[in-house]
């Protein structure tokens, strides 16, 4: 499904949902997607928590960029 959208002129990916970091693989899967030709950039959004243990295999395997998420600083701000 990539190949189809980079050749339909995609550049930029941006792996999101959820966490990603939860995600078993996630850096095989960095490397692979970096290496389809026509990607340009390669981005992650994260709530940040795992992102020190998984940062340098990351942007080794092809991470471009990360998006930390941080829904409120303040633990007990709640809008509900």
């Amino acid at each position: 499904m990539t190949r189809a959208a980079v050749a339909l002129g995609v550049r930029k990916l941006r792996l999101t949902g959820g966490e990603p970091l939860l995600r078993t693989g996630l850096a095989e899967l960095v490397g692979e997607l970096s290496m389809i030709d026509g990607v340009e950039d390669l981005a992650l959004t994260t709530n940040g928590v795992l992102l020190a243990q998984h940062a340098a295999e990351l942007k080794g395997n092809g991470l471009c960029r990360v998006t930390v998420s941080l829904d409120s600083l303040d633990p007990g701000c709640s809008l509900a």
